[in-house]
């Protein structure tokens, strides 16, 4: 579920949860680190799993194959 954008707002999380979500990952471009953190410490606290994904381009930029990878690692 592509949500776009740098805040991801916690009644969103919950929402994904109760939707059966059980991990987010959070994948925005390297300079947005410190809000990528943010968002998954918010999943974390939710009792959601998390991961962050930095890139240097934005996600749309990459082909399917390579997000698939970036995902699986």
């Amino acid at each position: 579920m592509p949500c776009l954008g740098t805040n991801f707002q916690t009644h969103k999380i919950v929402e994904a949860q109760r939707q059966g979500y059980q991990q987010i990952i959070v994948w925005l471009d390297s300079d947005k680190w410190r809000e990528a953190r943010h968002i998954s410490d918010n999943c974390k606290w939710l009792g959601l799993s998390s991961k962050v994904v930095l890139t240097d381009l934005d996600p749309k930029i990459y082909s399917f194959d390579d997000i698939k990878r970036y995902l699986e690692a």
